[in-house]
């Protein structure tokens, strides 16, 4: 008899859920989990005690009884604790022979391994570089010259491409289950190009919209329609459908804007014509281009007033080309058009300057308040002071009515208004633009709570700053820190107060430091695309230079590229190794072209 009461078929039953049940050669009833452990050691708490009588073994008098110690102790917290202990001992006796047999393999392969890495090494530097492929078969016999041994296959250029396309895509899975595994907030940069393809990037990587409901917070763009369209653009259909609290940013590096900027663009009609042999002004997206051409014009003004001048009298033109050119060279001497350009010029440095700010990889929402404040103060304080290039402009033509000994024609009562009104309604529209870009949903404002540099001196003040400012924050980006906001409060508190960063605020800061405050980053990815995507190289596919650009974008430095890694992955998968037999017809030696046999030997 089993325990002294049942048979052994019943024992039998009862084990079916409870495989650490065991009977011992006496016939009584062992746990083999806490026979096998013993002692909880460290794990060991006031009243959690292996209980002695089930690792000695149990009997009873009835089944009853049996069946009710057994069930007690299946409850048990020291039970439980030496359950997970032994699947811990598993998992890690597993992972131990999963390393062993690595390691023989590796042993066993070292050369084959060694082989492939280089050969891919050489692969990833061409992707970094923006080289050809086919200057792989070129990297490879030089290698070879040198000593190494790089095997006899993957030397080809089609070869390359395969290595690059496997890494780009073992990394971009690598993002995408990090995305998906992670408990963090993320965001979502995004900016338009004419070679790129329209399908669906986040499902066909298993990012869900479940995921996107739980952990986006951020979507940044430019002023696209299709982006920031009221009813279609992508910004609504994501708070439709994702996140109602979505805190959108409208880039501020990017200068076109229908909506909010039509003085601006109405200054730039005016300056444009006279702007073509520098560079079309505000024709591009980049603050930083148009305050580049608008500077190139005010420092060219004298050269282009001769320029048109002289064309104006030039007799081998027709009348027409004459004509206009006297209307450049006469709208260009006028007081009005120096004015206009001189307050765009004000305008356009202080926004450039907010620009390079935003550009910065170390940019956040948290210091971004404080730039953009700075920027819509000195904006608006330009409604009635002259900035730098005003003040330069009015100063010279006070003192000689000429600019840079320019000749410059007298302002008319007429022309002073028209100045007063579109100075007044050029810097509010800026000011009021920039605010509204960048702080759609007012978490920006908000985030300058967190800010030290914007904490009050006084202790008393400062205790209790920014604690509205911090919970609106919490609850519209849905960060996890529990339900009791007072500890929250405390935290932020400790922080002010003495440095201290708990768990709970360190959560909230690193999502509000993932909210984006400009598609920079987009940019980059647009330049590289240029780097990679040359005329020499114009019928690469889509999927191939989506490689290349993740790889340019994201990939590490040659120096810190795991290659050995992904060498093994490579081979593992079933993919030929650099120094396995050559398949297909011998590769034949170059042939020494005359006019070079003689510095051949």
């Amino acid at each position: 008899m089993v325990g002294g009461c049942i048979d052994q078929q019943r024992f039998h039953k009862w084990r079916a859920d409870r495989k650490w049940l065991i009977a011992n050669a006496d016939g009584a009833v062992q746990c083999k989990a806490c026979a096998d452990i013993q002692d909880l050691g460290p794990h060991t708490k006031e009243r959690l005690h292996i209980d002695p009588a089930f690792i000695n073994g149990i009997k009873a008098k009835s089944a009853k009884k049996l069946h009710d110690k057994i069930s007690k102790h299946a409850k048990s917290q020291s039970h439980v604790k030496c359950i997970e202990l032994l699947q811990k001992r598993q998992e890690m006796t597993f992972e131990k022979a999963v390393d062993n047999n690595m390691a023989l393999w590796r042993k066993h392969n070292e050369q084959k391994i060694k082989s492939t890495e280089c050969c891919m090494r050489t692969a990833y530097v061409i992707s970094k570089n923006n080289l050809s492929f086919k200057i792989q078969p070129q990297l490879v016999e030089l290698q070879q010259l040198n000593g190494l041994d790089l095997g006899c296959m993957l030397h080809s250029d089609k070869a390359c491409r395969n290595m690059l396309m496997f890494i780009a895509n073992k990394m971009t899975h690598k993002l995408a289950d990090f995305i998906k595994n992670s408990p963090d907030k993320f965001s979502i940069l995004i900016d338009e190009s004419t070679t790129a393809s329209n399908k669906h990037a986040l499902a066909k990587h298993g990012i869900s919209e479940d995921v996107l409901r739980i952990r986006l917070i951020g979507f940044a763009t430019d002023g696209a329609a299709a982006m920031m369209g009221k009813y279609r653009g992508a910004a609504t259909l994501l708070r439709e459908k994702i996140n109602a609290n979505l805190t959108v940013i409208h880039c501020m590096n990017h200068n076109q804007s229908p909506k909010h900027l039509r003085e601006l663009e109405l200054t730039a009609s005016n300056l444009g014509t006279q702007a073509r042999r520098i560079g079309r002004v505000f024709d591009v997206r980049w603050l930083s281009s148009s305050c580049t051409s608008v500077t190139a014009l005010w420092e060219s003004y004298p050269t282009l007033v001769k320029l048109f001048g002289a064309l104006a009298e030039d007799s081998s033109r027709s009348s027409s080309e004459r004509a206009k050119c006297r209307g450049i060279h006469n709208k260009m001497t006028q007081w009005l058009f120096l004015l206009e350009m001189a307050l765009v010029k004000d305008a356009l440095e202080i926004l450039q300057a907010l620009s390079l700010f935003l550009q910065r990889r170390d940019a956040t929402a948290v210091t971004a308040n404080t730039e953009v404040d700075v920027a819509v103060k000195a904006l608006r304080s330009m409604r009635q002071i002259d900035g730098t290039s005003a003040k330069r402009l009015n100063g010279e033509y006070e003192s000689a009515k000429t600019f840079k000994g320019v000749n410059v024609s007298q302002p008319r009562d007429g022309d002073r208004r028209k100045a007063d009104v579109f100075r007044e309604r050029f810097f509010v529209t800026l000011a009021d633009n920039i605010q509204r870009r960048l702080d759609d949903n007012g978490i920006i404002s908000a985030s300058a709570a967190l800010n030290p540099s914007n904490w009050p001196s006084d202790e008393d003040e400062r205790i209790l700053y920014g604690d509205d400012k911090l919970l609106s924050i919490h609850k519209t980006l849905g960060v996890d820190t529990g339900a009791n906001t007072a500890l929250l409060l405390k935290e932020f508190h400790e922080l002010k107060c003495h440095g201290i960063t708990g768990d709970k605020m360190q959560k909230v800061l690193t999502a509000v430091s993932t909210l984006p405050v400009s598609t920079a980053e987009c940019e980059r990815g647009f330049s590289a695309m240029n780097r990679a995507l040359t005329d020499e190289r114009n019928r690469m596919q889509i999927c191939t230079l989506n490689a290349l650009l993740f790889l340019s974008v994201n990939g590490p430095e040659i120096t810190s590229f795991p290659a050995q890694m992904y060498a093994e992955m490579w081979i593992n998968e079933g993919r030929h190794a650099a120094d396995d037999a050559r398949t297909g017809k011998e590769k034949s030696l170059p042939k020494t072209r005359p006019q070079s046999e003689l510095f051949a030997s």
